[in-house]
């Protein structure tokens, strides 16, 4: 009766750690699905491989657009449903950026611009993301970091962040005769 005795104390110690464990499971793997928690979908889907950088860029990396975060359909923007929207612009591991597109440019040659702000980052914080025949472009200006979005002839995209200190100087001026 003994063994019985500590079998049970046994069996019952280990079932309320069983159904704890349970419960702490569904809360970090079941709980997080309850709530609808929107998710902010990113832009850019990094690629393998490395391109090589020259003074004035610190780094680089490859990257595709997702152009259905854009609501690209049969080639053409959606431009009546980007105002206001937000996406995260994931530049690098370390640099992800919530935008909100706060102004939309049509231009006489078919590409689009869109003028994004920063929410929580200072006012002098923007972007410019220009589009066109799956193209993109763009320069990322923060308070003491500056990126650039160019496009590839191998058919990829790649993120530069730029030291515009390293820039080469101006030449001298040409004195007019």
């Amino acid at each position: 009766m003994k063994g019985f005795s500590l079998f049970t104390q046994h069996f019952q110690h280990s079932s309320g750690v069983f159904l704890a464990t349970l419960f702490f499971l569904f809360l970090g793997l079941g709980g997080s699905s309850c709530a609808s928690v929107p998710t902010i979908p990113r832009l850019l889907l990094p690629l393998p491989g490395t391109e090589s950088t020259q003074p004035p860029v610190i780094r680089s990396r490859r990257v595709n657009v997702v152009w259905s975060i854009l609501n690209k359909n049969d080639n053409a923007l959606e431009v009546t449903s980007l105002q206001g929207q937000s996406f995260l612009l994931n530049l690098f591991d370390d640099v992800e950026l919530t935008c909100k597109v706060e102004r939309i440019d049509l231009h006489k040659n078919g590409s689009l611009s869109l003028a994004v702000s920063f929410p929580g980052l200072p006012s002098t914080s923007n972007a410019i993301l220009t589009f066109k025949d799956n193209i993109m472009v763009g320069a990322v200006f923060l308070p003491e970091k500056q990126y650039r979005i160019r496009y590839s002839e191998f058919g990829y995209h790649i993120v530069d962040e730029i030291n515009p200190l390293k820039f080469p100087t101006d030449a001298a001026p040409i004195p007019v005769p």
